[in-house]
């Protein structure tokens, strides 16, 4: 512990002359005071920067369906989406999709439709499901108006959008049903002119967001 014994008097000078080293006294005192701080003052190791967790690989796909199916009357029919734009994690195997990875997952499906009657409003219902069962509240349903005087048909497009839970290997499918079979889904070609890209009756897109 210093004392104030260890002190240099005050008559000792710093510096033997000025701008020369320091004084033997002196260097002594310091030399003390250095090697008592080290005792007095434990070491403490730095630690070690953590690493970055790295992120999770999120699974997506990209699906779409060009098949016209023809539904038959208030019968639960499979959705057809049978092609992949792009995919990782979430396989297509007939329109049901398997999901590789346990998460949320934010699944959202466009739907072109089309009728066949020419007097009346028709209806269709679109749901979702989950390993086989009707997922509850899902379900979604659709008017659609006749068709015009010139007989060219309307066209009305749907949307779909759920966010549901799935444990790794998982699987989920649409399904649709016809009120009456007047409302089905339609594809249409490549347009030359005017030109445009072929609109599929289907589109998927499947993301994973936690």
């Amino acid at each position: 512990m210093l004392s104030d014994n260890q002190i240099p008097a005050p008559r000792v000078p710093i510096t033997e002359k000025e701008g020369e080293l320091i004084t033997r006294e002196w260097f002594r005192f310091f030399n003390y005071v250095y090697e008592q701080v080290l005792e007095i003052t434990p070491y403490v190791p730095p630690i070690p920067p953590i690493p970055p967790i790295p992120p999770i690989p999120l699974e997506y796909g990209s699906f779409y369906g060009s098949i016209s199916p023809t539904w038959a009357s208030n019968i639960a029919t499979l959705v057809p989406i049978e092609s992949t734009t792009t995919s990782s994690g979430v396989t297509n195997a007939s329109s049901v999709f398997t999901v590789s990875t346990a998460g949320v997952y934010e699944l959202t499906a466009t739907l072109q439709l089309t009728t066949t009657d020419t007097s009346f409003d028709r209806n269709a219902v679109f749901w979702l499901r989950v390993n086989g069962s009707d997922a509850a509240s899902t379900a979604k349903r659709i008017s659609i108006p006749p068709l015009n005087g010139s007989g060219l048909p309307l066209y009305a497009v749907i949307t779909l959008n759920f966010q549901r839970q799935f444990a790794a290997g998982d699987t989920f499918s649409l399904y649709g049903l016809s009120v009456d079979g007047y409302v089905q889904l339609v594809s249409t070609a490549v347009s030359i002119s005017p030109a445009y890209p072929a609109a599929p009756c289907a589109v998927l897109t499947v993301a994973q967001i936690a």
